[in-house]
């Protein structure tokens, strides 16, 4: 039985991780309209892209070392059977980033994402490391994503 002979359309922005993306451009907007500031487009476009390739990472590597059978999710099974397609896409995507933002954030804005990624870094060691055992994932991400927009999303304004 094929994953995509059951996906409904809805489920497809889920699948390819670009939910959480869309989530993160929606609260740097509103929180950019509350403080009357602008990030600028290409602050917008590496967010969402930083985001995506977070989440896409994450799957990666929560479903690579696992059996199809073990997955319960159907974003982590779309994952597995499509992994070598999306780590090349991962990669030019990251490859994109970064040179948008070299190319296009103020240096503050630089700052804060590196503060940002250094917590996604430490994240995904302590989840790879921990997740076999006890690892809170979910309230992690929670907070990471708080953060980024509370802390961080003030910056990039």
């Amino acid at each position: 039985m094929s994953l995509t002979t059951k996906t409904k359309i809805w489920q497809w922005p889920n699948l390819l991780a670009i939910d959480a993306s869309i989530i993160a451009l929606s609260w740097l907007w509103v929180y950019s309209n509350l403080q009357e500031a602008s990030p600028g487009s290409p602050a917008f476009l590496v967010l969402a892209l930083s985001v995506w390739l977070t989440y896409v990472a994450d799957r990666l590597f929560d479903s690579i070392p696992r059996d199809e059978a073990q997955l319960l999710s159907a974003r982590h099974r779309f994952t597995k059977q499509h992994a070598r397609k999306i780590w090349c896409v991962w990669l030019l995507v990251l490859i994109l980033n970064i040179i948008l933002a070299f190319t296009s954030l103020e240096i503050r804005q630089l700052k804060a994402g590196l503060v940002l990624l250094a917590c996604c870094l430490v994240y995904t060691a302590l989840n790879y490391w921990l997740s076999r055992r006890f690892f809170p994932k979910e309230l992690i991400v929670a907070l990471i994503f708080a953060s980024l927009i509370a802390g961080v999303g003030g910056i990039l304004l």
